[in-house]
């Protein structure tokens, strides 16, 4: 059963506030981790796709989450910088723009060698990375790179188009 409204973000903040006591009392822990992932995610349910970003992106290097947190910020940073491309009401600086599709790129490249890194035994990759290739080859289309949108769509390892090929 769905909570009412006011109850339910009575509740989100009192996550929020948990979740930042821990990443501020023990930044480097596990329970930091858990705490930023939870944060991004509400976030990211709230339709706050930078807040996610910048949540997701504290994951230090460190951590065991280190590679899927970069994916999960660059994907936010994406959607934040599609959101604000694509709405009429709300102008934001093209500066501002600008900087989310760069740290979109720039957290899904790391996110990508990290995943390549961790997943180099395995025969099938996980399906966060198949999407955050597919992701980091739309932002390079939309530079105009297409000889390397076009690499990582088919280079080994794990290239995208033999991921989403349908057998016969």
């Amino acid at each position: 059963k769905a909570l009412p409204s006011g109850q339910r973000e009575g509740e989100t903040n009192w996550i929020v506030g948990a979740c930042n006591l821990w990443t501020s009392g023990w930044p480097e822990s596990d329970p930091a981790d858990d705490a930023r992932l939870t944060l991004g995610q509400i976030y990211y349910d709230q339709k706050k796709p930078a807040a996610a970003a910048r949540a997701y992106s504290q994951i230090p290097a460190s951590s065991s989450r280190y590679a899927s947190a970069q994916l999960q910020a660059g994907q936010s940073y994406l959607n934040a910088f599609h959101e604000a491309v694509s709405s009429s009401s709300k102008k934001l600086p093209a500066s501002q723009i600008a900087k989310w599709q760069a740290a979109a790129q720039t957290h899904l490249q790391t996110g990508i060698t990290k995943s390549q890194q961790q997943n180099a035994i395995a025969k099938k990759p996980a399906d966060e990375l198949i999407a955050a290739k597919a992701s980091l080859s739309q932002i390079l289309i939309d530079k105009g790179e297409y000889d390397r949108s076009i690499e990582l769509l088919t280079a080994k390892p794990y290239p995208v188009l033999k991921a989403i090929a349908v057998e016969d």
